[in-house]
């Protein structure tokens, strides 16, 4: 019987988390803590030493688990005195992901008792992918994985990105007045899990494998509607697909460029007045890093930290056209002066003169919960109205947003007329 064994000796701020830049900020800041993990896979589905008349899974000494396919052995998890282990087992049928549930002894004040997870799972090359998963108190709503009501923390196996790979889905409970419920994902991205909090923002989340799509079934105002999301892998995110809204000609591009502009500048908006963009300076950085500009890349040598895990960056030139030509900001170079030269925090965007690039970065604690979706375009000879809402929290819109653009002879094809 030959057996593959791989041991994982790591500190815990570091190790058991397979996800680049995800929830290092929720790992446990402790310096005493150490995890050992040894894993002996068996990879020829033989357990010479298992009666097949037995359970699947049977325990032995010192935490060996025995099951039809595999063998994990000799797994230890050296924990803080507060915190013992709730259960363990596979998540699935088909035995690929094994996962150890963590508790507090005692449970804190503002925490839930349920703390964190391990999981393992067993890659078709027969490795073993680690991953770990930690949860906020209950004060911090803002942080990624927020818990809400009746979570029973649920995970399963489920191909969410119909890439043909399994991702790790978990139940984060039920949330707003209509009892959403909310889970979140680790998407398999080669050989790893990575952490996607976009996921969060779906409610009631149902696979559409045919369409390849996530339908999510939500109540608006008494209305029942099915609106349905997809999975960008060039910014590794889900986003909404419009498919629910009649876009009049518009593409799907087009809706989704104007989002960030309802969400960021949504007050009253003419730009005959000058320099509008700039008299809004306190939210023109987030609405700089959202919107997907043509020519905006990742930069594929920027190594990650414990605060900052995506850099972006686009070129002054074709950051400022865009500014200019679709957004109506006469002087671009007021915006570039204002954003600062250098790095100065997660989510931050600068100008560095150095290269003469616009610098977009993206932290590891995730963005705020504010979102728009589409609700009806309008068409009036050469111009467009698209309504958007505009939410804070999930299932919650707060404010309706017409944005007004028109056809113009620009890379973009369109130009803001006003947002109202």
């Amino acid at each position: 019987m030959k057996n593959r064994s791989l041991i994982f000796l790591t500190i815990t701020m570091l190790a058991l988390s397979s996800c680049k830049g995800s929830d290092v900020s929720d790992v446990q800041d402790d310096d005493d803590r150490e995890e050992q993990v040894v894993v002996d896979v068996d990879a020829s589905g033989e357990n010479e030493d298992e009666d097949p008349d037995e359970s699947d899974e049977t325990y032995g000494e010192e935490g060996m688990f025995h099951t039809g396919n595999h063998v994990i052995d000799s797994m230890t998890i050296d924990m803080p005195e507060d915190r013992m282990i709730e259960s363990q087992g596979w998540v699935d049928d088909d035995k690929r992901c094994y996962r150890v549930r963590i508790d507090y002894k005692e449970q804190p004040d503002n925490a839930y008792k349920h703390v964190e997870d391990f999981f393992y799972y067993i890659d078709d090359d027969e490795s073993v992918i680690s991953v770990y998963v930690s949860y906020p108190d209950k004060d911090h709503t803002n942080r990624e994985r927020y818990v809400y009501n009746a979570c029973d923390f649920d995970a399963k196996l489920v191909d969410v990105t119909f890439d043909g790979h399994d991702d790790i889905v978990i139940s984060l409970g039920y949330a707003g007045s209509h009892s959403d419920e909310v889970y979140c994902a680790y998407v398999y991205d080669h050989g790893e899990f990575v952490y996607s909090r976009s996921f969060e923002f779906i409610p009631n989340p149902e696979i559409d494998a045919e369409n390849k799509r996530i339908l999510s079934p939500v109540t608006y105002d008494e209305e029942e509607l099915i609106e349905s999301y997809r999975f960008n892998s060039n910014y590794d995110t889900f986003i909404y697909d419009y498919s629910t809204v009649d876009k009049q000609g518009l593409d799907i591009d087009t809706i989704g460029f104007f989002v960030e502009a309802a969400i960021y500048l949504n007050k009253p908006f003419n730009n005959e007045t000058g320099d509008a963009l700039a008299s809004r300076a306190g939210n023109i950085t987030d609405f700089l890093f959202m919107t997907n500009f043509e020519g905006k890349e990742e930069v594929v040598d920027f190594e990650e930290t414990t605060e900052l895990c995506t850099q972006y960056r686009i070129s002054y030139d074709d950051w400022a056209y865009a500014i200019k030509e679709v957004f109506g900001e006469e002087n671009p170079e007021n915006l570039r002066d204002a954003i600062g030269t250098e790095y100065n925090g997660e989510f931050d965007v600068f100008y560095n003169p150095d290269d003469d690039y616009i610098y977009m970065c993206a932290g590891a604690l995730g963005w705020g919960y504010e979102s728009a979706k589409p609700r009806h375009v309008w068409k009036d000879g050469d111009t467009y109205v698209i309504m958007y809402d505009i939410f804070v929290e999930l299932g919650c819109p707060f404010e309706q947003v017409f944005v007004t653009i028109q056809e113009a002879d620009n890379d973009y094809g369109y130009r803001l007329i006003s947002i109202e």
